[in-house]
């Protein structure tokens, strides 16, 4: 009896277990932060380890090492639409295994080495014939494209430039590279303007007012890096984009829908984007400068000065209490107080 079972998390495949004949193999993948596959335990009968996938930036899978960091097979592609050999760079059995075995591979895609399709969560595309086997839906046709009437076509042909992980839509590499520009630009902003903001005394709504607007100059700004730069990424020459008819992604704190192949500058893009960062960035250097008390590290410092004077310790949780409370009633009211008037403050919260 030849069988085998895959057990999904929505769908990331996380577990393969296959039964060959009454020869048991599993799999149980790994996943990054990200959601990206990054390795594998393999376990049969005699064997088992741990092994971790190379990919270039194609996001081809080109190789697996093992838990020491030895590369124990590579995967040549004779072209970009998939096929490829092996090479057995360690000839040890569990290596030869693992190397045959292994069903991620072009693209990150899944190969049955039974049949030599991939499989795009959908349908089962054939590198060799290079279209899928099956037909989309024909709710993706769109006569108005060259590829658009064909539903077997893969990547619109030019699987250099695309990719599809689900077999009903394409995307383009340039788009991909800078969706990470995005993403990682919107978290590299959002967590310094929160230790900003939060070190200059903001909490509750402002913190997180302050937090998000990070994280949109944050994004602004790795989408300009991105637009500018994904071309070089993906050795494509030029500094124009088209983007696709009917594309539509969603950004950190906006949306950008296009159609009819509208073409974008890269400078005219980078330049808008950038100035809305910069005075983003601005605006947080403001905010984190203005003088006011429990708003700013030195008037912090200031707050626990004067607290000792009046024989308290700042650090004493019932003490630090009755501070946020201090800080709180200076800020609605909008005071600048002097030292004296935030002792007579402190003492009404104090005592």
């Amino acid at each position: 009896m030849n069988e085998s079972r895959y057990y999904y998390e929505g769908n990331q495949l996380i577990t393969e277990v296959n039964d060959y004949r009454g020869i048991i193999t599993r799999f149980d993948f790994h996943y990054d932060q990200r959601g990206i596959l990054s390795g594998f335990n393999y376990r049969g009968e005699q064997h088992r380890g741990t092994f971790y996938y190379l990919r270039d930036m194609m996001l081809n899978i080109i190789g697996i090492v093992d838990e020491n960091g030895r590369r124990i097979c590579e995967y040549r592609y004779n072209d970009s639409r998939g096929n490829h050999d092996i090479i057995n760079i360690d000839n040890n059995q569990l290596s030869r295994i693992v190397a045959q075995a292994n069903p991620f591979r072009y693209k990150g895609y899944y190969f049955d080495y039974r049949t030599g399709y991939y499989y795009l969560e959908s349908r089962y595309y054939d590198p060799v014939i290079r279209r899928f086997i099956s037909a989309d839906d024909v709710s993706f046709l769109a006569p108005e494209e060259y590829s658009g009437i064909n539903l077997f076509v893969y990547c619109l042909n030019n699987p250099v430039m695309y990719f599809d992980s689900s077999g009903n839509f394409v995307i383009s590499l340039k788009v991909a590279i800078i969706i990470g520009f995005i993403v990682a630009g919107g978290t590299a902003g959002g967590l310094i303007t929160y230790n900003i903001a939060y070190k200059s005394g903001a909490r509750s709504w402002q913190l997180a007012a302050w937090t998000a607007l990070g994280v949109f100059a944050g994004a602004t700004i790795g989408l300009a890096a991105g637009i500018y730069i994904a071309p070089y990424m993906a050795t494509f020459a030029t500094k124009k984009f088209v983007f696709g008819s009917g594309l539509s992604f969603g950004m950190t704190g906006g949306v950008m829908v296009t159609s009819g192949g509208l073409v974008i500058s890269g400078s005219q893009v980078l330049a808008g984007t950038t100035t809305l960062g910069l005075l983003t960035a601005a605006g947080l250097v403001r905010f984190a400068s203005t003088e006011r008390p429990g708003n700013n590290r030195d008037q912090n410092e200031q707050m626990k000065a004067a607290v000792r004077e009046l024989g308290h310790n700042p650090n004493d949780p019932k003490v630090k209490d009755r501070i946020r409370r201090a800080h709180h009633y200076i800020r609605k009211n909008r005071l600048k107080p002097g030292w004296e008037e935030l002792l007579d403050i402190l003492v009404d919260f104090l005592f």
